[in-house]
């Protein structure tokens, strides 16, 4: 049996292969948290639309399969910087972005 961390690694790693091409540009932060009973994928967005809800469900999809429908997935979406207020700040972050003038959204987490 793994350990906390090992599993808690093992999910990060999914995460992040399962997002491979899914982070467009109105992506601003993505991180995972790891519950007992499920995974919570937390997405910080510049704009929610299709686009974004359809990559989310990709990525919802593809982390299900790499974990072989063993543990319920589920997304939360926050429109706006990853700052104290996004839920996902709690979580493992798997990706940060920069803004349109080169700065990251990093200061939010200082």
């Amino acid at each position: 049996m793994a350990s906390r961390l090992e599993y808690e690694n093992e999910v990060v790693l999914d995460a992040l292969q399962a997002s491979l091409g899914l982070i467009s540009e109105y992506v601003r932060a993505v991180s995972v948290q790891i519950h007992e009973d499920k995974i919570t994928l937390h997405f910080a967005v510049h704009e929610q639309n299709a686009g974004v809800d359809e990559d989310i469900d990709e990525m919802i999809f593809e982390l299900d399969a790499l974990r072989d429908g063993s543990v319920r997935i589920e997304a939360s979406v926050y429109v706006g910087i990853p700052d104290g207020a996004w839920p996902g700040r709690g979580g493992r972050l798997l990706f940060l972005s920069k803004d349109l003038d080169g700065q990251s959204d990093q200061t939010a987490f200082e």
